[in-house]
């Protein structure tokens, strides 16, 4: 099994902090989100870390761990989005593999029963009053909602694909520049009947602007280097 892990994005709405820092290097307790993201890995036999906004500074912290069997990938300027990473590191994915985000905090038991079979994605199926306190700028996911009205089903950023996605002709998110995972999935789901299962999990934090890293604060009872506005 593979691992790739996408680490090249912005941030842009934790700035200031991530004009001078990309956003896996957030720390709390002093342990970045990259780091609880290794640890949280199922085994496997290849990490693909893809890199682009301050690549170096990603790389200068890998380099702390020692792993041998990291890989490093420079994201491709003519692909953004989260299958764009994804279509960067293709020539080195040769088995199934795990996509997550390095911006997220993920959970280990999460991610390994994430993995015990392919076309499998994380998610969340909460009530919508939940998703306003606990998720409040979380995606929904692509695929149908839950069948309890009040309740929706949130895409965590993690997916154990199938060697063959990569082959995938790219689906375009709806702004058009970007091409996504979940959306690259829900096609092939339409267009060729390839079927997809969702594992919930209930502790996930996504890590996206200041409100999230006060709730993962809060939830993991651990203070974040972000300074507080």
């Amino acid at each position: 099994m593979i691992s790739v892990v996408l680490a090249a994005g912005i941030g842009e709405r934790l700035r200031p902090f991530t004009e001078t820092y990309p956003k896996p290097l957030l720390r709390f307790n002093d342990v970045s989100i990259l780091e609880m993201t290794l640890r949280a890995l199922p085994l496997c036999n290849k990490i693909i870390v893809v890199v682009d906004y301050l690549g170096d500074q990603i790389i200068e912290e890998l380099n702390k761990f020692n792993l041998s069997n990291i890989e490093i990938v420079w994201q491709n300027k003519n692909y953004k989005g989260t299958m764009g990473a994804v279509l960067s590191a293709m020539n080195l994915i040769d088995d199934n593999f795990l996509v997550i985000c390095a911006d997220n905090i993920y959970f280990k038991e999460d991610l390994i029963r994430l993995t015990e079979k392919t076309n499998t994605f994380l998610a969340l199926n909460i009530s919508k009053s939940e998703k306003k306190v606990k998720y409040p700028f979380a995606k929904y996911s692509v695929f149908p909602q839950a069948s309890n009205s009040e309740n929706v089903i949130l895409d965590a950023g993690a997916w154990f694909l199938e060697k063959r996605f990569i082959e995938a002709k790219p689906f375009k998110i709806e702004n058009g520049k970007e091409i996504g995972v979940p959306h690259t999935m829900k096609f092939l789901s339409d267009t060729e009947g390839v079927s997809y299962e969702a594992i919930f999990t209930q502790k996930w934090l996504p890590i996206g602007n200041l409100e999230e890293v006060l709730i993962a604060e809060k939830q993991l009872k651990m203070k974040s280097n972000i300074k507080k506005r």
